[in-house]
C-alpha cells in the first residue's frame, strides 16, 4: 500500500474522530473542567456579594468589584483551594446567609440612621418616627397638671 494513502487516511481518520463523541478521557477531563469552572464561580460569587456590601459603604468599589474581576479571582482560588482541600464555598452555606443578610442589613441601618438624623434635626416633620420623636419631647408636658382656670390654682392630687 502507498503511504501517501495512508498518510491521507490519517488525516481524515483525525477529522472524524474530532467529530465524533469525546473519548473516556475526554470525557473527564471535560468534567475537571468544568468542576473547576463551578469552584471558581462560587468562589468568585463570594467575593462579588462582599464587594457589593463593601460598595454600600463606599460607592467607588461598585467599579472595582465586577462580576468578570470577581469571577478571574475565583479562577485564581480554585487552584489554592484544591492545594489545601479546601471543599468551597457551596459547602459553607452559613457563609453565602452571613453575606446576603449583610447585604440587606447594612442598607437598611444607614437608611434608619439617616431617617433618625433627619427626624432630630426637625427636617422630617411627618411619618411615624416624627410622631414618636413629638411624643418623646411633649410627654412630661402632658404629666403635668394643666392650672386651674379658676385662680390659676393647679388641679391633681395634693403633694
Amino acid at each position: 500500500m502507498d503511504m501517501n494513502k495512508l498518510d491521507g487516511l490519517a488525516g481524515l481518520v483525525e477529522e472524524v474522530d474530532a467529530e465524533g463523541p469525546p473519548t473516556p478521557e475526554q470525557q473527564q477531563e471535560q468534567a475537571v473542567e468544568e468542576a473547576g469552572e463551578q469552584s471558581a464561580r462560587e468562589w468568585g460569587a463570594i467575593v462579588y456579594m462582599l464587594g457589593n456590601a463593601a460598595a454600600m459603604i463606599a460607592p467607588d468599589l461598585k467599579q472595582i468589584y465586577t462580576e468578570k474581576a470577581c469571577l478571574d479571582w475565583g479562577r485564581s482560588m480554585h487552584p489554592v483551594a484544591q492545594k489545601y482541600g479546601w471543599n468551597g464555598p457551596a459547602n459553607v452555606p452559613e457563609l453565602g446567609l452571613l453575606i446576603a443578610t449583610a447585604g440587606l442589613a447594612v442598607p437598611s441601618w444607614f437608611a434608619i440612621k439617616a431617617r433618625l438624623a433627619a427626624v432630630n434635626t426637625g427636617t422630617e416633620k411627618t411619618g411615624w418616627l416624627a410622631s414618636m420623636r413629638e411624643w418623646w419631647l411633649n410627654r412630661k408636658r402632658k404629666a403635668e397638671p394643666a392650672p386651674s382656670p379658676i385662680d390659676g390654682v393647679t388641679t391633681g392630687a395634693p403633694a
